[in-house]
């Protein structure tokens, strides 16, 4: 069984995307919540040149050379040609659960 990372539903109850560091990560990874309730988590990682990439709510963007990610961590803009890597996430009444790789 992999490992999990928790994060209490009442700390981001509100909020439609939330990043959480992960131990032993290059970057950390971006949670957003889809209109279905569900949730969806990607390495903040560019896939062009492994820039950390910041997070501004519907997309997020690369400092290093100006890539952009859609907030279902596809490439909006180059120079990046992959989308971002993707992470299993879960939820119950308590908790979202990031299943870590």
């Amino acid at each position: 069984r992999g490992k999990t990372l928790l994060v209490d539903k009442l700390e981001v109850l509100d909020k439609p995307f939330f990043v959480v560091k992960v131990e032993g990560e290059k970057a950390p990874v971006y949670i957003v919540k889809r209109e279905n309730g569900l949730y969806e988590g990607f390495l903040m990682l560019c896939t062009h040149k492994l820039c950390e990439l910041k997070a501004t709510g519907t997309f997020l963007t690369c400092p290093c050379h100006g890539s952009e990610f859609s907030n279902e961590g596809k490439v909006l803009n180059g120079p990046a040609t992959k989308d971002l890597a993707r992470y299993k996430v879960a939820s119950d009444d308590k908790n979202i659960i990031l299943m870590l790789k």
